[in-house]
């Protein structure tokens, strides 16, 4: 039935927006959403998009749209009728249904309408829940929108990447696939490398009985002393130019995967990397945790956010490494240590720390696996776009450690109040969200202007394919030799 419907899309493309939003509707409706194959349906619709030629932007937004549309009808529906859905079918049948529903959202309260988007059978229920329960709907309409805008791209760009793919002139090629698998599996080892780590320096106040040697602080100090004298080993090694064969072999393998159907996805990471939404979130984050009178937490993230810019910069001119020139508008600034790997380091080690040391330990999994995805997706972006040498890269995940250290040995100087863990990741997703809608939206069409690579045919000859207008203002922005 889900092929019959493809097929029919395929030949009616006009219908794609309008099944997109209808399918990502029913997918978060009560009831209907737990009997309908919603996901399945969102990743054909995904595929055939791709196939036809269809932009990935005003899907995401009809699939955003179908997908608050959803959940904010269940809600009120929950709120309208209350405790008499219980009298409804199936729910005369199926009391349980509901029950699940309460018990997850008392358990978990706001967050369980981010976290129901992605578990199944739940999915369709936590918002009508919410609504029976009485919450408030403004609160329920921006997490609504909130977790819409994660979900949507969750469910839409792996359907989309997968009909790029059956494109034999413009589809993905084999390095791509091996990429891609290399990276999750370096994400998952990284992850429960951080994860072991993060909790060593979150874990709780330690008792008297505790040697000295093994309390927080004095932790914190010995990641901040290690990650440094490694970091100045690292930029003795880069002054030399004792890195510079490994530069350039893995500038070479990260340039080789460029393609123009996956610089869209990954100029917008590395746009929302830069300083300045980093800066823009960190300072929001900063702002939540003052109204919630977390003033270690404040503090250390006050001082992350004045300190980075003047040490990044400080160090990029001192050292002076110049970067790889293989785009049409490179960086102003010098190379090492990398800004955006830095930055995006300290920013993601930061909200990490904080959730954990107000977390269950059972949510601490998901926290460092989020933390670790959002550093090594944005610091390959770097490599994939050719801005940077993987010494960069490799320095700024060093010195952002390293002021970690040093940030978390300020923040248990301090007194800590203990804060709601909801709040905060809501808090923090919501500071996350603003930044990029701030920043990265409004400046990603002059942002792909500025990293097509200036010998497009040596990287992939599908950058040719461009209107004859675009090529005009490429070469007029090359620069003379």
């Amino acid at each position: 039935m889900i092929q019959a419907f493809n097929d029919w899309l395929a030949l009616h493309q006009q219908w794609i927006f309008i099944a997109a939003f209808t399918s990502a509707l029913v997918e978060s409706f009560a009831i209907i959403g737990v009997i309908v194959p919603g996901v399945a349906l969102l990743f054909g619709i995904a595929l055939v998009a791709a196939s036809s030629g269809v932009e990935i932007g005003p899907l995401l937004l009809a699939t955003l749209a179908g997908a608050v549309a959803g959940d904010g009808t269940s809600f009120f529906i929950g709120r309208h009728f209350h405790e008499k859905l219980r009298q409804f079918p199936p729910f005369t049948t199926h009391p349980k249904w509901i029950e699940k529903g309460e018990n997850f959202f008392l358990k978990h309260g706001a967050v369980s309408i981010v976290a129901g988007r992605f578990v199944g059978p739940l999915r369709p229920l936590i918002p009508m829940v919410a609504g029976m329960f009485q919450m408030s709907p403004t609160k329920f309409i921006s997490i609504n929108v909130l977790s819409a805008v994660a979900w949507a791209p969750t469910y839409i760009v792996p359907g989309f990447l997968v009909g790029l793919s059956f494109d034999e002139d413009y589809g993905l090629q084999r390095q791509h696939t091996v990429f891609i698998l290399g990276l999750i599996l370096f994400i998952w080892i990284a992850n429960i490398t951080l994860k072991k780590t993060l909790q060593l320096f979150a874990s709780a106040a330690q008792t008297d009985t505790t040697p000295p040697i093994l309390s927080p602080s004095v932790r914190s100090l010995i990641v901040f002393l290690l990650c440094t004298s490694l970091f100045i080993f690292l930029a003795i090694t880069v002054k030399f130019e004792l890195m510079t064969g490994i530069d350039n072999w893995v500038h070479e393998q990260f340039i080789a995967l460029r393609h123009p159907w996956l610089d869209p996805f990954v100029i917008a990471l590395t746009e929302f990397g830069n300083i300045k939404p980093m800066l823009l979130c960190g300072s929001f984050i900063v702002i939540f945790l003052l109204t919630q009178r977390c003033w270690s937490g404040a503090l250390s993230g006050a001082i992350i956010i004045i300190s980075s810019p003047l040490v990044i910069f400080g160090l990029k001119e001192f050292l002076g490494v110049v970067r790889p020139n293989v785009i049409i508008a490179p960086p102003a600034s010098l190379a090492f240590p990398s800004g955006h790997a830095t930055m995006i380091t300290l920013l993601g080690g930061f909200m990490a720390f904080i959730l954990l040391r107000h977390t269950e330990t059972k949510h601490h999994g998901k926290i460092t696996q989020f933390a670790v995805a959002l550093v090594a997706l944005i610091s390959i972006s770097r490599l994939y776009l050719g801005v940077h040498w993987f010494s960069d890269i490799l320095g700024g995940l060093l010195l952002a450690s390293a002021m970690l250290g040093l940030a978390q040995f300020i923040y248990f100087q301090l007194p800590e109040k203990k804060i709601s863990a909801s709040r905060t990741m809501l808090g923090m997703a919501a500071a996350m969200l603003l930044s990029a809608g701030l920043y990265v939206a409004p400046n990603h069409s002059a942002a792909m202007m500025k990293f097509k690579p200036l010998n497009m045919a040596k990287m992939n000859p599908l950058y040719q394919h461009n209107s004859s207008n675009e090529k005009l203002r490429i070469s007029e922005s090359i620069p003379s030799e």
